[in-house]
């Protein structure tokens, strides 16, 4: 049985903290062969040692809240879309859009949690998102589309422009701050009426998180 800590000290610290009970601890090291633990209690105790007074709270994992998770950026989820965990021995749980193309590719299947969107931890949040955005090389389309940004308070955290003499098209890659899913279906919208905006949608990125 293996429940992925890296030395006594940190089980036992697992259990100070009240990750899990005593006599949970003594049932995983004591167990006899023919009285295993079945895999549900095993995946319970091992979601819980990532348990965290830090955490924001905004997503439940296996039913459980307030555990250390961090938004996959391969695919950016955002509330209240449909979520998956994937459970990392180097970086505890991701959590990733349920269709997310590293989701559906992953060997590790024993590795994927439920994972739901904590609706009553949502206030004031916001998420990362990647966009595209492909204008034409005109006078006061960059101006219209900060402006988009300005009335839905939107936070730009990266932005890489790339203009094609040849084409007269501006290229763009962006990640956005937005609230929510509908927040950002709104602000694309508004995008895609600015004159001069030629396409406008979120993008995947190429980053690879370990799923395998």
């Amino acid at each position: 049985m293996v429940l992925d800590y890296k030395n006594i000290d940190d089980f036992l610290l697992s259990i100070g903290r009240g990750d899990f009970s005593i006599k949970e601890a003594v049932e995983v090291v004591f167990v006899e062969a023919t009285d295993e633990m079945n895999d549900d209690q095993i995946l319970d105790i091992k979601t819980r040692k990532y348990k965290s007074t830090s955490s924001r709270g905004d997503i439940i994992i296996n039913k459980m809240e307030n555990l250390s998770s961090t938004i996959a950026e391969c695919c950016f989820p955002l509330p209240v879309e449909e979520i998956v965990a994937f459970m990392s021995k180097s970086k505890g749980f991701q959590i990733h859009r349920s269709k997310c193309v590293n989701i559906l590719n992953t060997k590790n299947v024993k590795n994927i949690l439920e994972a739901v969107w904590n609706v009553k931890k949502l206030a004031n949040l916001t998420y990362k998102v990647k966009v595209r955005i492909v204008t034409s090389v005109r006078p006061g389309v960059l101006q219209g589309i900060v402006q988009v940004f300005g009335t839905q308070r939107i936070e730009v955290t990266e932005a890489k422009l790339i203009t094609s003499e040849e084409e007269l098209l501006t290229r763009s890659s962006m990640v956005l701050q937005v609230r929510d899913l509908e927040h950002f279906n709104t602000a694309i919208t508004a995008i895609k009426e600015v004159p001069g905006v030629e396409l406008a949608e979120r993008a995947s990125s190429v980053v690879e998180e370990e799923t395998n």
